[in-house]
């Protein structure tokens, strides 16, 4: 089996990320591609919402839970304050073509970076870069800044811009330079 082509979408909250993603999704399993999509939380979220069985579970002591019906299984992993490995998140999938992951800005994945009106500055009629993605070592895995506003062009970087509105043009560079294909 070939291994998955791996991308990561990243911005500040509420930049559209999701959006995004989920048009990337679309769009690919229109193509046949199989997409998984690895999203970081930030927030601490409740896998196990309270009072539910699997919730039980959790309190007594279980490490890992999965839950399934007629039409798939979650699995569910939690020990404690311990944040997963990157690699072992992505070795989970099996039957992929894509995987999407949404967040992680500092991982070494070729990736998307969402830029909104925080980030730009009329004085320059351009986006200013975020203070995460200043160093040149963020640069060497930017596929494409993906804007919302009429200007295309970002103060310095010379990595192309992209309208959020064009998924076609940005699932073609994501079909060129994907990790890896073969």
């Amino acid at each position: 089996m070939k291994q998955p082509r791996i991308f990561a979408v990243c911005g500040y909250k509420h930049t559209g990320k999701t959006t995004l993603v989920s048009s990337f999704v679309q769009r690919l399993s229109a193509r046949g591609c199989r997409v998984g999509v690895i999203k970081h939380d930030g927030h601490d979220y409740l896998a196990h919402p309270l009072g539910t069985d699997s919730h039980k579970f959790v309190q007594a002591g279980a490490k890992e839970t999965i839950l399934f019906d007629d039409h798939g299984h979650v699995s569910i992993d939690r020990y404690g304050d311990e944040k997963p490995a990157l690699s072992k998140l992505i070795a989970t999938f099996s039957h992929v073509d894509v995987i999407l992951v949404e967040g992680m800005k500092e991982a070494p994945l070729p990736k998307w970076v969402l830029l909104d009106e925080r980030d730009y500055d009329p004085t320059k009629g351009a986006f200013v870069l975020p203070d995460y993605a200043q160093s040149k070592d963020f640069h060497q895995f930017v596929m494409g800044f993906v804007v919302s506003m009429p200007s295309l062009r970002v103060v310095g970087s010379t990595c192309p811009v992209y309208h959020r509105d064009d998924i076609e043009s940005m699932i073609a560079v994501m079909m060129e330079e994907g990790l890896p294909w073969d």
